[in-house]
């Protein structure tokens, strides 16, 4: 005699179905939070960053990178001008000249910093910006000292600039070399 084979009954299905979509859920939402981590760790990266070089500045008289006569830059291969102005060159050595400072954690040999995004974080002159290994336009109206986070992602941008200053990737403290919607990552600037 044979016995009859039986399958998953509606109420078993419904049970998987329902297991799975909580468990779909709450990988979305894991994923949702860790952005939001990294967004926040950004704006993070970029106060703590204008800190050490406004504190830089006090100590040694000097934005960092741009020193050629403090006891930081002496014995340095790439010292600034002193002219008061962070260009291409001098901008791969504010974080050396941070780090060697004691403001920025890491290696004082180290000249490079990486956001939380993942992408390289350059100070430099906001109208120098196009000299940045990755970014092929000036931000639109700065001319100060910037912190710029390359290889930001739009839609992250755009929530950026949205969440600390006005959403126009042209205007405001907050600037991009795109518009967010029209590139998929953006050079994010900030002046200090």
């Amino acid at each position: 005699m044979r016995q009859k084979r039986r399958g998953f009954t509606v109420a078993e299905l419904s049970i998987v179905m329902i297991v799975m979509g909580l468990l779909l859920g709450m990988m979305f939402k894991a994923q949702e939070i860790i952005r939001t981590a990294k967004l926040k760790r950004v704006v993070s990266d970029f106060q703590s960053i204008s800190t050490a070089i406004y504190t830089y500045e006090d100590r040694y008289g000097e934005l960092p990178g741009d020193d050629s006569r403090s006891v930081i830059a002496k014995g340095m291969q790439l010292r600034g001008n002193s002219d008061g102005h962070i260009d291409a060159i001098e901008s791969k050595s504010v974080m050396r000249h941070l780090r060697k400072a004691g403001l920025v954690a890491g290696e004082a040999s180290d000249n490079t910093m990486r956001h939380a995004l993942d992408g390289p974080v350059w100070v430099i002159q906001a109208n120098l910006a196009d000299q940045l290994p990755n970014t092929s336009a000036v931000m639109p109206s700065m001319a100060r000292t910037a912190v710029c986070f390359e290889n930001v992602h739009g839609d992250d941008a755009a929530i950026l600039d949205s969440a600390n200053d006005d959403g126009d990737y042209a205007k405001g403290s907050i600037q991009a070399n795109s518009d967010y919607t029209q590139a998929v990552f953006v050079t994010l600037c900030s002046e200090l």
